[in-house]
């Protein structure tokens, strides 16, 4: 993963503490592909001589994934590592959006559920590609992979651009702050 984007939250789940999350429910969706799984559909069907145009994302059906689904299986992982992972913090998206985050990358993989041009991002169809042989691995073996390598230093291009844990803390204090003072998004 070499924009840390879908690295981004097994690392921070290692990384302890409070972690800033978007406030998805439960089904909706996310999609992203473990790039071995994709290397094996392209070779795949290369090697059976099958061509066209294909949506090759994940995870593949029957499988899905959706930001709780994503978070508690970081959180599981390290646990398993017998590590301490970080606590998610559900934090409402117009305060997100007040407060500047950049979605997609400060905060990786969230876009804004109230922007309309971006309602389908995460909803392509791969009914093609899962039919040529598109399949993918559990999302427990991906997050392993990531958490097997060692986590990148701050200054690391993959790290570029998301959420520092000086701001995503005051974020996080903002957002008490807003919440002890009434309703807030």
């Amino acid at each position: 993963d070499r924009s840390g984007r879908f690295s981004h939250w097994p690392w921070r789940s290692a990384a302890g503490g409070e972690m800033l999350v978007p406030p998805l429910p439960a089904g909706e969706p996310l999609q992203f592909i473990d790039v071995r799984d994709l290397a094996r559909f392209i070779v795949g069907t290369l090697e059976r001589g099958i061509h066209g145009v294909f949506n090759a994302t994940g995870p593949a059906p029957p499988a899905g994934c959706d930001w709780p689904t994503l978070i508690d299986a970081c959180s599981a992982a390290v646990a398993r590592r017998g590590g301490a992972p970080a606590r998610p913090v559900a934090v409402a998206e117009s305060f997100l959006e007040s407060e500047g985050v950049q979605p997609w990358t400060e905060l990786p993989l969230w876009l804004p559920s109230t922007d309309a041009a971006l309602r389908g991002h995460a909803r392509i169809d791969i009914a093609r590609a899962a039919a040529a042989g598109l399949a993918t691995r559990p999302l427990a073996e991906t997050i392993d992979a990531v958490l097997d390598e060692p986590a990148p230093a701050p200054d690391d291009p993959r790290r570029r651009g998301k959420l520092t844990p000086e701001r995503e803390s005051a974020l996080l204090a903002r957002w008490r702050d807003g919440r002890a003072g009434g309703p807030r998004g």
